[in-house]
């Protein structure tokens, strides 16, 4: 019998790795390790400098090994970036965007119109700056949406504990900056990329799929979910898992 896959599985912002417990128990034969995000503040205050290696390195510290890498949302972002740090990507043989693509939100500096509104990002960091509690709820709504049990959704992403007020808001500025379109323009490793078609974060992929071409690069979309496919369709998820690790 084959070793067991490595995973590392990555969750998004405000997230903890229980987000990704769904998924985990339908891939039982695979070895996965869920990552929780950094409690360091050191790590965050250099983060919202625009400096990610201790971040990065805390990350890498939690499975110092060759793994796959699968981020959800925000987590995916990082995780390509992981896939670039040149003391850190050794660790990573594989990349997995769940809910995400090379950047978070559009932008005339970007080489293709894609992403989410940029106006609707900054509209929601001005109220989570104001109302946090008030953010935070309309965020786990927003993310309920398009799943076809989104009330059962939003209760479990509830039932998560959120970060600290500090990791949340320097999260928030990580969704504006980070950008690996440099990786997606030349990947040096196999990277899926995965959403569901009800969506309202992470928009088509038709875009990125006329900008980039590779045969490292191989695209998803997910029937009857939207943003939190971990949730709704981990059966179907873990099955795509499968058989895109297969060809590694």
């Amino acid at each position: 019998m084959a070793d067991p896959i490595s995973w590392v599985f990555l969750p998004g912002w405000g997230m903890s790795a229980q987000s990704l417990e769904p998924l985990r128990e339908q891939l039982s034969e695979q070895s996965i390790t869920l990552l929780d995000w950094p409690q360091d503040s050191d790590a965050w205050q250099q983060a919202a400098a625009g400096k990610l290696d201790l971040l990065l390195l805390r990350l890498a510290e939690q499975h110092p090994q060759p793994a796959i890498w699968l981020g959800w949302s925000l987590g995916g972002l990082v995780a390509a970036k992981m896939a670039q740090h040149p003391q850190l990507k050794q660790w990573v043989t594989g990349l997995v965007s769940l809910g995400a693509g090379p950047w978070f939100a559009s932008g005339k500096d970007k080489p293709c119109h894609w992403g989410l509104n940029p106006a609707e990002l900054r509209a929601f960091v001005r109220s989570f700056k104001k109302h946090p509690q008030e953010a935070w709820e309309h965020f786990l709504s927003w993310q309920s949406l398009g799943e076809p049990q989104a009330d059962q959704v939003k209760a479990r992403l509830q039932a998560d504990q959120p970060w600290s007020a500090e990791a949340l808001q320097v999260g928030l500025l990580l969704l504006k900056q980070l950008d690996a379109g440099e990786l997606m323009a030349e990947p040096s490793l196999a990277w899926l990329l995965v959403r569901g078609e009800e969506d309202p974060i992470c928009p088509d992929w038709s875009p990125l799929q006329e900008s980039y071409s590779s045969q490292q690069l191989s695209w998803l979309t997910l029937s009857a979910c939207g943003h939190a496919p971990q949730f709704t369709q981990p059966q179907q998820l873990a099955e795509q898992l499968r058989l895109w690790s297969q060809g590694l």
